[in-house]
């Protein structure tokens, strides 16, 4: 049987130029031995996504009608959030956001997405470059 307990952090892995991070938590196996299990993949950027805001249905209307006509922006939905008691990301960062419908529990879940860097200006996103030394392990050479 395993032991949780709650000794999570966020580790950083390093692929050529590129950082990449997850969340990390730490537990004992049955045997008593340490053991680590990845809980969730931040990719590039290090802190965690925003939680999901539950709506209502009225909520959910709101957004759905706007969205149906061709007129949700974001301050729409950053009112609506606000009425509702959540803040999520600051306005200008908002690329995307995501309505959830869980069949079986009967809930909508709003989701919102930060830009990314990437995604502020394409122009900037990093690429990976091989060194040297990786080329030769790639070619057979060593």
């Amino acid at each position: 049987m395993e032991s949780f307990h709650n000794m999570a952090f966020v580790r950083e892995h390093r692929r050529g130029d590129l950082v990449y991070y997850e969340l990390v938590e730490g537990y004992r196996d049955s045997q008593g031995r340490v053991k680590q299990r990845r809980v969730k993949w931040y990719g590039k950027d290090p802190t965690p996504p925003p939680e999901p805001v539950q709506l209502s249905g009225l909520h959910f209307g709101v957004l759905a009608a706007q969205l149906i006509d061709g007129s949700l922006t974001p301050t729409d939905v950053f009112d609506l959030l606000e009425r509702i008691g959540k803040k999520p990301v600051p306005l200008p960062d908002l690329e995307a956001v995501g309505i959830r419908f869980d069949f079986v529990k009967k809930t909508l879940q709003l989701y919102w997405y930060p830009k990314t860097s990437a995604s502020k200006d394409p122009q900037r996103a990093p690429r990976a470059k091989k060194s040297g030394a990786s080329r030769k392990r790639a070619s057979g050479r060593a």
